[in-house]
């Protein structure tokens, strides 16, 4: 799992391929994915989601970028899904939450 957490953690900017996840590591994708979600209670995507919301909390501290600007530099559209992604685990819009950082 260490192995597959450190791919991910490496190509987060990337589009998320699960299969590049367990080939990195050299095991089906079935079998990734189900130790994966036994021993983390997350699945791959999930952790990924994490793991991008995570670098794009640390660009929205920086006031100087736009909200559009914090996305694309983490790889993302500010419209796109991984902005509904981000309401979802932070309970808050990119913009809120930027507010809430004063």
């Amino acid at each position: 799992m260490a192995a597959a957490k450190e791919y991910i953690d490496a190509n987060w900017q990337e589009e998320f391929d699960a299969h590049a996840v367990a080939k990195a590591v050299n095991v089906s994708y079935s079998t990734m994915a189900h130790l994966f979600k036994q021993h983390e209670e997350l699945t791959l995507q999930e952790y990924y989601n994490e793991v991008k919301i995570d670098h794009i909390k640390e660009k929205l501290a920086d006031k100087s970028l736009t909200v559009a600007e914090a996305f694309s530099f983490c790889g993302a559209d500010s419209q796109g899904a991984i902005a509904k992604t981000f309401k979802k685990l932070t309970g808050m819009t990119p913009t809120e939450y930027r507010n809430s950082l004063k």
